[in-house]
């Protein structure tokens, strides 16, 4: 607030970045003031960037200094903010995903007697598998309440409260209008859209449509009542043999099978190729479930979604905001297909 009466443009950044990712945003952003609180981890930046010339410290100077009241005068459509999105390919362009839900699930100590005083649970920025959602009800009785929003637009869509549905991010909110393209891609109008990219015009107007349509690079489907599916990212959808695939649907099948942890659904060209991360308790010969995966999808999906290699991972890589990063997994088995 107190940027937003000195007129200030303020740009959060995450604690949790490493110095390399945090350099990136002064360096793109160019601020007149850095406030840290780890004086000694961005220190770095005095002798990296240009535009640090003074170091303060405001704890001393808050002791003695006056209170100011007077407020800038603004206009409605000025910059208020900054903020990056944690994209999961090249620099970072502020979403959050709670991973550690399925995380606490693998922990069978993990029950409703350890949450006596949480009332709600809340997911958001990536689609929450089915059999996580499920199991997590089942273990806590508590139902998550999943949203669905990204920085450039905030919360887009939100179950109701006594109304928490399944793989679903619920409806739009306030004035948000929505639609779903001829492919599957969602667009909204929102007064909560920001006003475009930093110092990015092109890329501003590309992710409009002609009607003032933000073009959100997600695919999904509205049902009969309205409420919202994310089939999962435009960019992972695979195209094999003119038919679509989405890899939550395959995702969500392979996470209900026992004793897997999590999975992941990547395209090399048009091959489906799944990436399974088993429960880290116990022993498997990789052969035998690679066969009983292929087996069990075989019996629910269509034929063209069936993986063609499965192959197994302790973890899926992620970035600092816990979002799976296919990006790092296509590279990692851009050869797969070639030893066949």
């Amino acid at each position: 607030m107190a940027c937003l009466q000195l007129g200030a443009i303020y740009i959060p950044v995450n604690p949790s970045y490493t110095r390399s990712e945090t350099e990136h945003y002064v360096k793109d952003s160019t601020p007149k003031l850095m406030v840290t609180c780890d004086e000694e981890k961005d220190k770095v930046f005095q002798d990296r960037i240009d535009n640090v010339q003074h170091e303060l410290r405001l704890s001393k100077q808050s002791q003695t200094a006056e209170v100011v009241l007077d407020v800038e005068n603004v206009e409605s459509n000025d910059v208020a903010c900054v903020c990056y999105t944690s994209g999961t390919t090249g620099s970072l362009t502020l979403l959050f995903v709670l991973s550690s839900y399925s995380r606490l699930l693998s922990t069978p100590r993990f029950t409703r007697d350890c949450l006596p005083n949480v009332r709600l649970f809340v997911s958001g920025s990536a689609p929450l598998s089915n059999p996580v959602w499920e199991e997590f009800k089942s273990r806590t009785g508590h139902a998550i309440l999943e949203r669905y929003g990204m920085t450039e637009a905030q919360v887009i869509c939100s179950n109701p409260y006594d109304d928490r549905r399944p793989g679903s991010v619920g409806k739009p909110i306030g004035d948000t209008k929505l639609r779903i393209n001829k492919e599957g891609g969602i667009e909204i109008q929102s007064s909560s859209l920001f006003a475009g990219y930093w110092k990015n015009p092109t890329k501003t107007a590309q992710e409009f449509t002609s009607d003032n349509y933000f073009i959100t690079g997600d695919v999904g489907a509205l049902d009969k009542d309205g409420f919202l599916r994310i089939h999962g990212r435009a960019k992972d959808l695979i195209i094999t043999g003119g038919f679509n695939v989405y890899p939550k649907e395959i995702e969500d099948c392979i996470d209900r099978l026992p004793d897997v942890s999590e999975s992941a659904i990547i395209d090399l060209g048009e091959v489906p190729v799944a990436v399974v991360c088993m429960n880290a308790d116990k022993s498997f010969d990789e052969k035998e479930v690679e066969q009983k995966i292929i087996t069990a999808l075989k019996e629910v999906v269509a034929k063209y979604k069936v993986p063609k290699h499965v192959v197994f991972l302790p973890n899926l890589p992620r970035n600092s905001m816990a979002k799976i990063q296919k990006n790092i997994l296509r590279d990692q088995y851009k050869h797969l297909c070639d030893k066949k």
